[in-house]
C-alpha cells in the first residue's frame, strides 16, 4: 500500500509504503490538522502508523467532519441557497430512504454539528439523487420511486410531501436535473434510468401530479445512465432568434449524448400524451473508459458554446466545449479542450465549475477533493484537500463565492478554501 502527496502524479514522493502479501483487506487514512494515522487489519490485528504532516496543503483548504448526519451512507446532497433573511440549508438522501434537511453549523456560534430542520422517510428504498429548483425538490432512488416536495420559508422551515410521479417499473432513478421553470409551464424535470431510459416529467401544480411528457423510447445509451445535466443554446436563423434547451446524459458505456428537448417545453404541450423523445442530436464515444459519473455545465457569457467537464470510473476529469453555429443550429461540434487521467486514484463522484469555466473542483473516493484551473488546454492542479468521509459520493457548492464544499459519504464534511 503505498501514500503520494497527491500534489503532482508525475513527481510524486512515496510517504508510506508496507508489503502486505493480500493480507490486509481493510485500511483506513484520517487526515487531520495534527497529522495523518493510517490504520491497517492484518491477521486480525490492528496496525497503525501516524505522519507529523499531511500530504495536503493545510493552509488552503480547513475541513471539519460535523455530527448529526445519517448513521448510513449518504448518496446524495443539494444545497438551498442562502438569502439575506434565511441561511443556507443542505438536504441529504442516503440508503435508509430518508430525505433529511439541515442547516449548516454557523462558525461564529462555535457549532459543531448540524441544525436537524426536517427528515422523512417517504421512499422504500435509498434516495440517489436530488435536486433543487424553487421552492420545490425532487427526489429520486430505487424502485423506480421519483417525489417531488415543497418547502417553506415562513418563519418555521416546513417542508411537505407535494406530488408523486407513477410507478414505471422496477428500475432505479439514478440522477435528476431540472431543465425549465417558468410561470407559463411550470417546472420540468429529466430523469435518469438504470434502465438506460431517460424521462422528461412536467410538475402539474393544479392538479399536484408528475406527469411524464416524453421518453427516450429506443433506449439510445443502451447501458445504464449515470448522470444527466442540461443547457441553453442561443441561435439566429434568417434574423429569428431562438433559445435551444439540451439534455446531456452520460452512461456506462463512457459516451455523452446530447437531446434537443425544446418541442417538449412549448405551453401548449398535451399532458395526456407521451411522446418519443427521438433520437440525440450528437453522440460521443469514449468520453472515459468506463461510466460516465458526473456532468458540469457553464455557459459562456454569449450562451452560443458552453463547457462541459465530466468524471469517470477511470478517475479521470475532462473538459468540452460545445457550441453550434449561431446560422446553423443542427451543425454542432463537441471539442476535447483538456484531460487530466490522473485526476484521482480511484473513481470520480462528483465536478464542479467554480467562477465560470477557468476553474474545476472535483471529487473522488480516494477521499480527495481537488480544485484544477483549465489553461491551454491543460488541467493544472491549484489546490487539493483530504477529506475525512469515507467512501464520498457526492458533493455541492455551498455559496455563490464557491468556497465552501459540503462532502457526503459515511459522514458529512463542509471544506472552505482559503
Amino acid at each position: 500500500m503505498d501514500l503520494g502527496t497527491g500534489a503532482s502524479i508525475e513527481h510524486a514522493t512515496v510517504l508510506f509504503s508496507m508489503v502486505c502479501a493480500g493480507g490486509s483487506k481493510q485500511w483506513q487514512m484520517l487526515a487531520s490538522s495534527g497529522g495523518t494515522r493510517i490504520g491497517v487489519i492484518m491477521r486480525s490485528q490492528l496496525k497503525t502508523h501516524e505522519f507529523a504532516e499531511i500530504p495536503c496543503n493545510t493552509d488552503l483548504a480547513k475541513g471539519v467532519l460535523v455530527s448529526g448526519g445519517s448513521s448510513v451512507e449518504i448518496r446524495t446532497v443539494a444545497c438551498i441557497e442562502s438569502t439575506n433573511i434565511y441561511p443556507s440549508v443542505i438536504a441529504t438522501g442516503g440508503e435508509d430512504g430518508y430525505l433529511r434537511l439541515c442547516r449548516p453549523p454557523r462558525s461564529d456560534l462555535k457549532e459543531t454539528g448540524l441544525m436537524p430542520l426536517f427528515e422523512a422517510r417517504r421512499h422504500t428504498s435509498a434516495i440517489r439523487c436530488i435536486c433543487i429548483s424553487g421552492p420545490y425538490l425532487f427526489t429520486g432512488g430505487g424502485g423506480c420511486e421519483l417525489r417531488c416536495w415543497r418547502y417553506y420559508r415562513d418563519g418555521e422551515f416546513e417542508l411537505s410531501d407535494y406530488a408523486v410521479a407513477p410507478s414505471l417499473g422496477d428500475s432505479r432513478v439514478m440522477d435528476v436535473v431540472v431543465i425549465h421553470k417558468d410561470e407559463s409551464i411550470g417546472v420540468v424535470i429529466a430523469t435518469a434510468y438504470s434502465d438506460a431510459s431517460i424521462r422528461l416529467w412536467r410538475l402539474d401544480s393544479l392538479n399536484r401530479q408528475l406527469v411524464c411528457v416524453a421518453q427516450d423510447v429506443n433506449s439510445t445509451n443502451r447501458h445504464c445512465v449515470l448522470s444527466l445535466n442540461s443547457f441553453s443554446h442561443n441561435t439566429s436563423v434568417n434574423g429569428v432568434h431562438r433559445s435551444t434547451k439540451y439534455v446531456v446524459s452520460g452512461s456506462t458505456s463512457g459516451q455523452l449524448a446530447f437531446w434537443d428537448v425544446t418541442q417538449f417545453l412549448e405551453p401548449n404541450v398535451d399532458l395526456k400524451t407521451k411522446r418519443d423523445l427521438g433520437p440525440p442530436i450528437l453522440l460521443q464515444e469514449n468520453v472515459h473508459q468506463s461510466g460516465v459519473n458526473t456532468i458540469a455545465i457553464s455557459s459562456h457569457h454569449d450562451a452560443c458554446s458552453v463547457s462541459i467537464a465530466t468524471g469517470g470510473d477511470d478517475g479521470s476529469v475532462a473538459i468540452w466545449e460545445y457550441s453550434a453555429a449561431l446560422s446553423d443550429p443542427l451543425s454542432t461540434k463537441l471539442k476535447l479542450v483538456a484531460r487530466r487521467t490522473d485526476a484521482h486514484a480511484s473513481a470520480v463522484q462528483a465536478v464542479a465549475f467554480l467562477d465560470g469555466h477557468k476553474w474545476v473542483c472535483s471529487l473522488g473516493t480516494d477521499q480527495r477533493l481537488a480544485i484544477w484551473s483549465v489553461n491551454n488546454g491543460h488541467l493544472d492542479l491549484a489546490h487539493m484537500a483530504c477529506s475525512q468521509v469515507a467512501d464520498p459520493s457526492a458533493m455541492a457548492i455551498l455559496d455563490s463565492t464557491c468556497r465552501s464544499v459540503v462532502i457526503v459519504g459515511i459522514g458529512i464534511e463542509f471544506i472552505n478554501f482559503q
